[in-house]
């Protein structure tokens, strides 16, 4: 298993229930990808390097297999916390759209759309086991049974995520499906840019967006120690760049029926693999696109951010961008190759569900906030200014509580991970043609070389803590092996003399 992201510890824990030898193998002195959290402020306080939130974490089809057998993140420890408000999208007259762990609750904020609202996302949340089983696995993998009972996010999620905000008649309500939609960092008017938008929106009125009791590194050191556990030998502090290294540190042979993962772009794959591949597989892999950077900025407070809005000051997650035509407006500039003077910006109090993150300056609590702004992919342009407007538009007096900050550009990101690559925190663009070709149509998983397998978030389901990229690539393996007859006794009662 090379690369030790979500993605990378989820295949390894899934071969390691299946009684298979596993060698993890992560270049970075700690496992986790984007699952990492620091201390980078004089006052100690505490902040997400990339993740800060999980509305997936709770959901997806891996995590709740360990639940279930009796190998959950809670067994080693890893405790989720709600915040009272799971997102705010403010306006400027001070109004803005809060979403609530009910429908019925976050549709009764919403005045005269709330009948709207409720007829949306009602039968989403009904089926939202259903319809995250088919949005987390690649379609050719989907059963009959989800597409009938998900059959109201399959026809929403086909439209443009603009087509269904204009259904509602508010501003707010508008504007805080836009604010959300506008995770998946593509332009709003596209094809298929509702799905992740109804998506996420219809979790957090179900699962929640929960952050992590001290920090979204907490995840990646849990599902480490279940790794550990269930015998996965971990090596850190190692670079793989060609499939002959991997047989070197390990003595894997993929000649004879030895497996190999990649949690990395397919770029990098296309290097490690060298030369190997079939020219249609090597042409995909060339040809995968990496979307939009991001430009982020973690602060520390000597208060609470001054809200025109005062429901913020209970919200894990806060969308800055405006309107719902301006939030639209910000990213298609962004694909356009133009940093917004009004850009779409995510920040985080994830403080105000964990005290535990909070920082001491002298006798004073210090407040960490974590944000970052969508811009160019690859853009080497100061998005600062413009992320500090954004957020004094809504929180005037904002930047007279700073104590302290970090700033990291789309490079910075890519140099603390390889898979960022021009910033791009999602593994690839989420236009309507990559997202059913990420990066292959057919056995997206399968690199060409036999016994070579891709699992990281440019494999579906795409970017997030849900291991289904790598959960997803074990099942592809399983099945291929079956067919060939060569690892039948993978899911046999013995041990299987097969190593990853």
């Amino acid at each position: 298993m090379v690369g030790a992201g979500p993605n990378g510890l989820a295949a390894a824990i899934k071969l390691a229930t299946h009684d298979i030898d596993v060698t993890l193998v992560e270049s970075r002195s700690s496992t986790g990808g984007g699952l990492r959290s620091s201390r980078p402020f004089r006052s100690g306080s505490l902040v997400d390097d990339c993740s800060g939130f999980h509305p997936l974490a709770m959901a997806s089809p891996f995590f709740t297999s360990l639940e279930q057998r009796g190998i959950g993140l809670a067994t080693v420890g890893v405790e989720f916390a709600h915040p009272a408000v799971v997102v705010g999208h403010p306006l400027d007259d001070g109004d803005g759209g809060i979403l609530l762990r009910s429908v019925v609750e976050t549709a009764e904020r919403l005045g005269p759309d709330a009948t709207t609202w409720r007829r949306v996302f009602e039968p989403l949340a009904d089926n939202v086991d259903a319809m995250l089983n088919l949005a987390l696995r690649p379609l050719t993998a989907a059963h009959p049974k989800d597409f009938v009972a998900a059959r109201a996010f399959v026809i929403r999620a086909a439209m443009p995520a603009n087509a269904i905000s204009l259904l509602f008649r508010t501003s707010r309500a508008r504007a805080l499906l836009s604010g959300i939609s506008a995770h998946t960092l593509s332009p709003l008017w596209w094809p298929l840019s509702a799905a992740g938008g109804l998506l996420l929106a219809t979790v957090g009125q179900t699962y929640g967006w929960p952050v992590v009791v001290g920090g979204s590194g907490s995840i990646a050191r849990g599902l480490s120690r279940i790794a550990t556990e269930l015998g996965v030998t971990i090596i850190t502090d190692q670079r793989i760049d060609r499939l002959a290294d991997v047989e070197k540190l390990a003595g894997v042979d993929t000649g004879r029926g030895d497996l190999v993962f990649l949690d990395t772009s397919p770029r990098a794959a296309l290097g490690i693999v060298d030369g190997r591949q079939r020219r249609a597989d090597a042409a995909a892999y060339r040809r995968f696109r990496h979307g939009p950077g991001a430009f982020k900025v973690d602060f520390d407070l000597r208060g609470d951010i001054p809200w025109t809005n005062p429901e913020l000051a209970s919200a894990g997650t806060v969308h800055l961008g405006g309107t719902w035509r301006e939030v639209s407006g910000a990213e298609i500039s962004v694909w356009r190759g133009c940093v917004s003077e009004q850009p779409y910006v995510l920040l985080g109090q994830q403080y105000v569900a964990d005290p535990q993150r909070l920082g001491r300056v002298g006798g004073d609590l210090t407040r960490p906030v974590w944000t970052y702004a969508h811009v160019p992919h690859g853009s080497s342009k100061d998005a600062l200014p413009a992320l500090l407007r954004q957020v004094e538009r809504f929180a005037p007096g904002f930047q007279d509580l700073i104590v302290d900050m970090r700033v990291r550009t789309p490079a910075d990101l890519e140099d603390g991970n390889a898979n960022y690559v021009g910033g791009d925190i999602g593994g690839g663009a989420n236009d309507a043609l990559q997202l059913i070709r990420r990066p292959k149509a057919f056995s997206p998983y399968a690199t060409g070389v036999a016994g070579v397998f891709l699992c990281s978030a440019s494999t579906p389901p795409g970017g997030g803590v849900h291991g289904m990229g790598g959960y997803n690539a074990v099942d592809a393996a399983l099945r291929e092996g079956r067919r060939e007859g060569g690892v039948r006794r993978l899911c046999g009662p013995t041990r299987a003399p097969y190593r990853c």
